[in-house]
């Protein structure tokens, strides 16, 4: 399986400061990110298991793009095609 995308992603969201986000969005992005980690490490992923990478990306970009701050407004964090957060 291509985990190049997931490979950039989870290097960067592991350089996010968590510090100011509201509890529920961390818990979600940890979640996200234990998950997307796990997929990374699974040296068994072949070919035919794209989907479980595909699905580990996606869930984190979803994870990082819902961060909020304390008081609900939107981080406003977005992740590029191929992995990189702005």
């Amino acid at each position: 399986a291509d985990k190049s995308v997931l490979e950039a992603l989870v290097s960067d969201a592991g350089k996010l400061d968590l510090n100011g986000f509201s509890k529920a969005s961390v818990d979600a992005f940890n979640a996200a990110y234990a998950d997307a980690q796990a997929a990374l490490a699974n040296e068994d992923l072949s070919e035919d298991d794209q989907a479980v990478v595909d699905g580990a990306v996606a869930g984190l970009q979803k994870a990082i793009e819902g961060l909020t701050y304390s008081d609900g407004t939107p981080a406003g964090i977005s992740v590029n095609g191929d992995g990189s957060i702005r």
